[in-house]
């Protein structure tokens, strides 16, 4: 987890503020609330200081997608390349078509959507293979 990112809430993230769906614990439900678009992760380490070290907190929140690293068009062309590697890593040549189609998604939204339509379908066709790019999708997309 990069410290010095600025944090927001997902769609999960807001989607738990309102209802409470996935019953976090009260202190995570509390740090998610505060995260707000604005303060890097070092500095809600800081403002929660007396309460110990809130790091494997925020870790737990970024790795649940309640919460994801901001940063705008760079960072998801970077996500969209890394999500494009894992997947020719693991289909090779056979791979190109549905590599091309993930390429062409141009929001973190539409990537995600894309991810959830084929999941599935490649795990069920490449098993262990495509473990990875199913790995990487959770932890950059939540």
């Amino acid at each position: 987890m990069n410290l010095q990112a600025v944090l927001q809430k997902t769609d999960k993230g807001v989607e738990e503020i309102k209802t409470r769906a996935c019953k976090l614990e009260q202190r995570l439900r509390m740090l998610l609330i505060v995260v707000n678009g604005k303060v890097t992760g070092a500095e809600l380490v800081k403002q929660f200081e007396t309460v110990g070290d809130i790091t494997p907190m925020l870790e737990q929140l970024l790795a649940q997608g309640f919460v994801r690293e901001a940063g705008g068009a760079v960072q998801f062309k970077e996500i969209r390349v890394r999500l494009a590697q894992a997947l020719t890593d693991a289909m090779g040549p056979a791979g190109d078509a549905i590599v091309m189609q993930l390429e062409g998604c141009k929001s973190r939204d539409e990537l995600r959507a894309f991810v959830e339509q084929h999941r599935e379908r490649l795990q069920g066709a490449y098993g262990a293979r495509v473990a990875r790019f199913v790995a990487l999708s959770k932890e950059v997309l939540g």
